[in-house]
């Protein structure tokens, strides 16, 4: 990454990591929980998935898939192999974006705060509950 002059920090284990996503442009990740901050500020996000949470994320917010590993059947038994087209997937992701004028980062931003006015309403309604 250095000799490409690409700017990159790990944030793993830090209480103020999301600060760093605060002056950025693109995300592209593995973490659910920075990709949803990332979408909350507006920033463009790819989330690499690597779970169930993330794929779960991206199909309910309409967002690209790429998965990080893929599952196969060799001599009978299931074995995780490494996503080795990732980087080819991330790259068609951005151009399909940038060629729809980023419609489904808009739908994603407008879904998200649909589903968060609706908790919203659900917290402020069972607050005098518990």
């Amino acid at each position: 990454m250095k000799e490409l002059n690409v700017h990159f920090m790990d944030i793993s284990g830090s209480d103020e990591g999301f600060k760093v996503y605060d002056d950025c442009d693109l995300h592209i990740g593995f973490r659910v929980h920075a990709h949803i901050y990332n979408l909350s500020r507006r920033n463009l996000s790819i989330l690499l998935e690597e779970d169930a949470r993330g794929s779960s994320l991206n199909e309910t917010l309409g967002l690209p898939e790429i998965k990080t590993k893929y599952l196969q059947v060799e001599k009978g038994a299931l074995q995780y192999h490494i996503n080795d087209k990732m980087i080819y997937q991330v790259e068609d992701a951005l151009l399909n974006l940038a060629e729809n004028h980023y419609c489904s980062m808009e739908n994603a931003y407008r879904m998200m705060n649909q589903y968060f006015e609706n908790m919203k309403r659900h917290i402020l309604s069972i607050k005098d509950i518990i």
